[in-house]
């Protein structure tokens, strides 16, 4: 993955982390998903994923959880630098600015926490590799 990963950002394109959860039966399952999209190409994007699940009741409050989600993007991005130290990232979250969402109430503590650890951060709509790539593996 990372020979992978180091090749990619050699040719100055960026990653880009997501994560997702969502309620599957009694369990809380978690997505992270790392995507390579390549601006001029376009053709289509290559990511990897991981899959956790937990107990439905240690996830119940929309806080605790969304909260999770970020702190799975953030590990995983700070996990990468470890090995990338020059790699541009980008955190997206599953988060909605707009007021009739119940994340709103979230989008500031989740960006400026990404942001006061030194990253680029997208929300719905901007936000694909978490509403997509990362969404498709929790459910």
């Amino acid at each position: 993955l990372i020979e992978e990963l180091k090749s990619y950002i050699s040719e100055g394109f960026c990653l880009y982390i997501g994560a997702d959860s969502h309620f599957v039966s009694n369990k809380c399952v978690f997505a992270t998903a790392i995507c390579l999209h390549h601006p001029i190409n376009r053709d289509g994007v290559v990511y990897f994923w991981k899959r956790e699940r937990f107990h439905r009741e240690k996830y119940s409050q929309l806080s605790k959880r969304l909260l999770e989600e970020a702190n799975f993007a953030l590990q995983t991005a700070i996990l990468l630098n470890s090995y990338l130290p020059n790699a541009k990232i980008e955190l997206h979250f599953d988060i909605s600015p707009e007021k009739k969402n119940k994340s709103s109430k979230f989008v500031d503590i989740i960006t400026k926490f990404a942001l006061g650890c030194g990253y680029k951060c997208q929300i719905k709509p901007y936000s694909w590799a978490a509403s997509s790539a990362a969404d498709w593996h929790c459910r």
